[in-house]
């Protein structure tokens, strides 16, 4: 359930989604802000450069929340995007970095079979060795 207690949120790959970050960042050259998608922030379209912050588990209720104790990040430009589903980092920091969603790229967990071994995705390396 949402915050607001309307019911679970549906992920929207097409609209203001993570799997959309990168697409968006490595778009045209010369955005403007009526070609930048409309929930990328707007001084995205005049940088020639810009640095991506990921903070795993930080959602959208939890930084409103508190916004006081956070000033650097409060003064950030953005706003609330969805996430991708299931909400694991795995599946997540996979769908970011290729502009994928879940079903595409197939990391939808921490582990998964490869070749009989169970593979932890986040620590890239099979379990117990």
């Amino acid at each position: 359930m949402t915050s607001s207690g309307v019911g679970p949120i549906i992920p929207d790959y097409a609209g203001a989604n993570v799997r959309g970050i990168i697409p968006a960042l490595l778009g045209p050259r010369a955005w403007s802000t009526s070609t930048l998608p409309a929930w990328m922030p707007a001084p995205i379209a005049d940088s020639e450069q810009c640095v991506m912050l990921v903070l795993d588990g930080l959602g959208w209720d939890q930084l409103n929340d508190h916004r006081a104790i956070m000033p650097t990040i409060d003064s950030l430009v953005g706003r609330s995007i969805h996430t991708v589903a299931p909400t694991t980092t795995a599946t997540a920091l996979t769908s970011i970095t290729t502009g994928l969603t879940p079903g595409e790229h197939g990391l939808i967990g921490y582990r998964m079979m490869l070749n009989g071994d169970v593979l932890n995705v986040l620590r890239w390396s099979v379990d117990d060795k």
